[in-house]
């Protein structure tokens, strides 16, 4: 079995920079997270440990390679979907497949401090035989 141990060092939200380490295979080096379109804090915690794992994996993919499709990224319809910016400096945000509490709150936490209209809905998962409502 073979065990590679990978290390997230540290994600620079100012930046939008990960730094991350894979000493087995040699690997150390950064993505560049700052052309993201799925933006908040954990969309690029998210990026960074995809990317981390594809280095981990050591299957021949580069980070460069990630760093150039980075910006490619999309979140999925109706996940923290910036839907409109308006006039007034209000994000609109379109969130209507969260489907539990955790996600919804993780999401909601990035936009903290900015004037914001979340589109809510969806059906509450069920968690532990029970369902979860908003």
């Amino acid at each position: 079995m073979l065990m590679v141990i990978t290390c997230l060092e540290k994600i620079d939200m100012e930046a939008k920079i990960a730094t991350f380490r894979v000493p087995d295979i040699g690997v150390a080096s950064q993505l560049q997270l700052g052309g993201m379109t799925a933006i908040w804090n954990h969309n690029y915690y998210n990026a960074a440990v995809a990317a981390l794992s594809v280095a981990g994996l050591d299957v021949g993919v580069h980070v460069e390679a990630i760093n150039s499709t980075i910006e490619k990224l999309r979140p999925p319809p109706h996940r923290m979907q910036v839907v409109h910016k308006d006039t007034h400096g209000v994000t609109w945000v379109d969130d209507s497949k969260a489907t539990n509490i955790a996600a919804t709150h993780t999401g909601l936490m990035g936009l903290k401090g900015q004037k914001s209209v979340i589109l809510l809905g969806g059906l509450a998962k069920v968690l532990n035989g029970q369902a979860s409502w908003f």
